[in-house]
């Protein structure tokens, strides 16, 4: 509230002096924003995707992002919407959702043999449920050698039964614990969506036109809340195509995506330059009451150190009354976190950064920080 009473003040002020409303605008703004300086952790919701921009949202179609890539490019304009006012040396650890591409190369296609159901126990040469489906896909006669892992995939072509024996080909993904099953496309479910060739030349098309033909040919009786997986081809050149899988919500009137391909979960650091926010390394650190000792302990004989080792072992804190015997300055100070730094990180990369936070006394309990990075042996300030 006092920083608002000053700058009111300061507004009228200006005013009588007849400078232009862009440079009063501007000297406020430069006021008020970017003096904030916090570290904290944020997990994105679904509204902070899809939501209108006007209350912070990205205006994506998806609760998710693409790509990666796209999350690193978006989240800096998102975190300036959510933060405003926070500037330089802040950091937020995000945790996103976003789309990553099915592994092709380690898609298995197999097709169910009249052997593999007598090895089975399966007299009628077919499958009618899906425990004995799963059960053949761990078990010994799987098609999948070896122990299974979080993202193996194969589609299957097997017969089904219910009233009556059909062919059925689907993409199974295991997520490490369980199985997800995707129904795959058909060459006249791509005829039926007006693609000439038995796949989609994109995935875009593909999640503009699998709504429509979910609704109006393959579910047309679909009641709110059912849902449906679909794996599809799409062509990337040379005769090749490869696979992907899009999950899809009926909300009663329209299907919705509810995800394409493997939904992953990361968590990215952005940190503010002191213009935008940016990926950042840095590790927050403060300097705890063993830190300081290690401090006392190696500058106590340090000539000029002494009396500043001796209180900083001593209160765990450094003294920054200019003229005391016990003062640090900013480079005694960056000798130590040095010191610290290493002993505590002692295998950190070249480019590390680190926002040290530190006790002090300056007549009143307070504390600094001291942004670094590693270049070498040493840690210099970061500019």
């Amino acid at each position: 509230m006092k920083k608002l009473i000053y700058l009111l003040i300061a507004f009228g002020f200006v005013l009588t002096s007849c400078e232009p409303v862009e440079d009063i605008h501007g000297d406020i703004d430069a006021t008020i924003n970017n003096d904030v300086v916090a570290n904290v952790d944020y997990t994105m919701v679904e509204e902070d995707y899809i939501g209108d921009e006007r209350d912070g949202g990205l205006e994506l179609e998806t609760p998710f992002f693409a790509s990666y890539e796209e999350a690193e490019q978006l989240i800096p304009s998102f975190l300036e919407m959510l933060y405003p006012a926070w500037g330089n040396t802040s950091t937020v650890n995000v945790t996103f959702d976003y789309s990553q591409p099915l592994n092709n190369e380690d898609i298995t296609e197999y097709e169910v043999t009249d052997q593999d159901y007598e090895d089975l126990g399966l007299n009628f040469g077919n499958f009618d449920n899906t425990e004995d489906l799963f059960n053949y896909l761990e078990g010994e006669f799987s098609p999948i050698p070896g122990t299974l892992d979080a993202g193996d995939m194969i589609v299957l072509t097997y017969d089904w039964y219910s009233g009556g024996v059909s062919t059925k080909t689907v993409l199974f993904l295991y997520t490490g614990t369980s199985w997800e099953m995707y129904q795959v496309l058909e060459a006249d479910d791509y005829f039926g969506m007006e693609q000439s060739f038995p796949n989609f030349n994109a995935v875009a098309d593909a999640l503009q036109r699998l709504p429509i033909y979910l609704k109006n040919e393959m579910f047309p009786y679909a009641e709110a809340g059912d849902e449906q997986n679909i794996a599809y081809e799409v062509h990337i050149g040379g005769g090749n195509t490869e696979y992907h899988i899009a999950g899809f919500y009926f909300d009663g009137t329209e299907w919705m995506l509810t995800s394409n391909d493997a939904i992953v979960t990361a968590t990215i650091q952005f940190g503010h330059n002191g213009e935008t926010w940016e990926p950042d390394n840095t590790i927050v650190h403060t300097l705890t009451s063993a830190d300081f000792a290690l401090i006392g302990d190696t500058f106590a004989e340090v000539e000029g150190f002494e009396d500043p080792a001796w209180s900083a072992g001593n209160y765990s804190n450094f003294d920054r009354r200019e003229g005391n015997q016990n003062y640090w300055s900013n480079d005694m100070i960056l000798q130590a976190i040095n010191v610290v730094l290493n002993h505590n990180f002692p295998n950190a990369e070249e480019g590390q950064k680190y926002l040290v936070s530190y006790a002090i006394y300056d007549g009143a309990a307070g504390v600094e920080q001291m942004h670094v990075i590693k270049e070498g042996d040493a840690y210099v300030l970061v500019n």
